[in-house]
């Protein structure tokens, strides 16, 4: 009880902490849960992978070929759980951030939920593009050579990084084809819709007509 009022004691006299704890996601869902406890459980029976890519001796092919044998030695099963577990935490992680912002928008405004998913989309985009130079700099960069051309070893490795993706990361360009991207999807449900609602599809043209 001590502890407790000295905590209350505290508290009215602003006595704060200079930062928040440590975020953590807590899930309710009793199937999420177990789903998130297997999926740990397989990591934890295999090597871990962000070592491997976090390892700047191998080259960008080896942590490739070493990530991809890891994965064809789990099975159908094993694949299905890590792969839904992380599908499940990235959505998390879109939602809080999508929320956060929500209430910063007009009413309905699409904005927050497609630029946080383009923002995801990206920064994937631009990890792999990391783990180039990565790999550039540490297995294709003879500085001691004396025709070394900076300049020129640069614009090799951002020419490698545009033929993977050519609209750029971070752009305009990229902006727009996740935008599009997620139009031709609500396009795709509403004409599903439509198909499956035939006699609500009627009215709404006869509405559109008057």
């Amino acid at each position: 009880m001590k502890s407790v009022n000295k905590k209350l004691h505290e508290l009215e006299n602003n006595v704060l902490p200079e930062l928040p704890e440590k975020a953590m996601i807590y899930i309710k869902s009793q199937v999420e849960i177990e789903l998130s406890r297997n999926a740990q459980a397989i990591r934890n029976m295999i090597p871990d992978v962000s070592k491997i890519w976090k390892n700047s001796n191998l080259a960008l092919r080896e942590k490739e070929e070493k990530t991809i044998a890891i994965y064809n030695e789990l099975s159908p099963k094993q694949k299905l759980i890590l792969s839904r577990d992380s599908a499940f935490m990235t959505r998390r992680l879109r939602d809080l951030v999508v929320l956060y912002f929500k209430t910063s928008f007009p009413e309905n405004s699409e904005k927050p939920f497609l630029r946080v998913e383009w923002f995801f989309t990206e920064m994937d985009k631009l990890a792999h593009a990391e783990h180039i130079i990565d790999q550039e700099w540490n297995h294709n960069r003879d500085e001691d050579n004396p025709d070394f051309d900076d300049f020129a070893w640069w614009d090799r490795v951002d020419l490698k990084i545009q033929e993977l993706y050519p609209e750029g990361i971070f752009t305009e360009e990229s902006w727009k084809k996740t935008r599009d991207l997620y139009d031709k999807i609500q396009s795709e449900y509403m004409v599903q819709y439509w198909q499956n609602h035939p006699e609500e599809y009627k009215e709404l043209i006869k509405k559109l007509s008057i």
